[in-house]
């Protein structure tokens, strides 16, 4: 401990504490005059007690070395006590403890993601913001599927993610939102909201990024459209507040008011599953309802992809080359004590979170992948870090999981409702021609009870954002791989 440091010199060379004090500081910083000046100090007070001078030297350039990573005592001992505080309630009350430190960062997207990863590897559940059910601060909330056993401390417990977290919403808003829901209740539909949220505090972006985050799922299960009634709610919320304070009484007065003039909610086509991530991601900062890799769970194992959680635990796939596939969360490059560029990418898949490590040979193509933003394949080899023994991949390939998916389905089979919904499919399919699959619809004749199938000339990349897109258009019925 540096007050050792404290003590040595004042035994050893007669320092007061006041010195010993200014030795110290001048050792933790490195302070070459100052410690060139302190050794002739040290060691003339050595030589006085007795000690020879070449011995007291070797001493002082012992301490010297130990005072560039020895730590004060008394903080030392503060820590412990913390570490043990904070390791006495994870243990004990792993949930709560999450919530709290999650709401320590709540305006730090980087620190809640991995506290997301941490949750996933504790198998608590993280519940999206609800506008009826999560506060300004992330807290702890009973789960409807019971994920452990009665006795485990985080038993029938889940964290409902912070209204308070959603990039640029604003905490006083979402205060005023929460204050007036424990008032009266809560909102009842995308209307009620509008009627009793304050447009002052409130306005169009905020909405939308309350409808991405999945806050309205409650109210409205159509992302989209929530998404699309910005401007309507706050069209509502303006009138009403304008009503509020002329003081009118409305004509037909009780419950029956709250209907009169309600617009209809905007048509729009729904998102399709990739959309709704994306847009889920980019109020949140991660995902959180699902993860782009879950509608690849077919060619996933059909190209024997490896999980990063089985790469991390599985001592014998080390010195092995397989492929793995992530959604790309972050990369960064850098030089080696040689000049060379390298490059760190992070990854997740469902499992776990994992980074790669690529040399200049793979930088262009990492960089495509990264600027595209879609995931990816990488092969990678699995080694072991010399320092200590953790897994260590580096990148032996990368290819959009897209393009792998292209070429490894061989078609879809479509149905829709009526030949009306045929132009809409087709101009989807078109978007993504030039694959190796084969796409055959099924359409009603008109004025009967029997269907046409037929086969479409041309090749497509029959991908999991393809059978969404299609899905997605009205008049569509199924959607089915072959």
């Amino acid at each position: 401990y540096q007050e050792q440091v404290m003590q040595i010199a004042q035994v050893m060379s007669g320092y007061s504490l006041g010195e010993a004090d200014i030795l110290r500081r001048a050792m933790g910083k490195k302070i070459k005059e100052e410690m060139d000046k302190q050794r002739g100090r040290f060691c003339d007070g050595a030589v006085e007690r007795g000690i020879d001078a070449e011995k007291a030297s070797y001493i002082f350039d012992l301490v010297t070395k130990f005072a560039s990573y020895g730590f004060n005592k008394s903080h030392a001992a503060a820590y412990a006590l913390v570490a043990y505080h904070t390791a006495y309630l994870k243990a004990n009350f792993p949930v709560e403890f999450m919530a709290a430190i999650m709401t320590l960062d709540l305006g730090n997207t980087d620190k809640l993601a991995a506290f997301k990863q941490e949750l996933q590897r504790m198998e608590v559940p993280l519940l999206l913001p609800n506008i009826n059910k999560s506060d300004v601060a992330f807290v702890v909330e009973k789960v409807e599927e019971p994920y452990c056993d009665e006795e485990d401390p985080r038993f029938n417990l889940g964290v409902r993610y912070a209204l308070g977290a959603i990039k640029g919403v604003g905490e006083k808003a979402m205060e005023a939102i929460v204050e007036e829901r424990q008032a009266n209740g809560p909102y009842k539909d995308i209307f009620d909201f509008a009627e009793r949220v304050d447009p002052k505090l409130l306005n169009k972006r905020q909405i939308e990024r309350l409808a991405s985050a999945g806050a309205f799922d409650c109210l409205l299960d159509d992302r989209a459209q929530a998404y699309a009634a910005a401007e309507i709610v706050m069209r509502m919320a303006q009138m009403e507040a304008k009503e509020r304070e002329s003081d009118q009484v409305n004509l037909f007065g009780g419950d029956m008011a709250a209907t009169v003039d309600r617009p209809s909610l905007p048509s729009v086509r729904s998102w399709t599953d990739t959309e709704l991530l994306e847009s889920e991601k980019s109020a949140v900062g991660f995902y959180i309802s699902a993860h782009p890799l879950d509608t690849y769970d077919t060619i996933l194992q059909r190209e024997s992809i490896i999980p990063a959680k089985e790469v991390y635990t599985d001592p014998g796939l080390v010195g092995q080359t397989v492929r793995m596939a992530g959604a790309i969360a972050g990369y960064r490059e850098g030089n080696t004590k040689r000049g060379s560029k390298f490059g760190r990418l992070t990854l997740s898949d469902r499992s776990d979170a994992f980074e790669i490590m690529a040399f200049e040979d793979d930088l262009d193509s990492i960089r495509a992948r990264v600027e595209e933003g879609s995931p990816v394949v990488v092969t990678v080899q699995i080694r072991k870090r010399d320092d200590d023994d953790s897994i260590g991949l580096s990148c032996r390939g990368i290819e959009s999981l897209e393009h792998v998916a292209s070429q490894s389905s061989k078609g879809l089979f479509i149905e829709i409702e009526s030949e009306n919904a045929f132009t809409s499919v087709k101009a989807a399919l078109d978007r993504k021609q030039g694959g190796k699959g084969r796409v055959t619809m099924r359409v009603p004749v008109a004025e009967s009870k029997r269907f046409a199938e037929f086969r479409l000339s041309g090749k497509y990349k029959i991908t999991p954002e393809l059978k969404q897109a299609v899905a997605a258009e009205i008049g569509v019925m199924s959607v089915e791989e072959v």
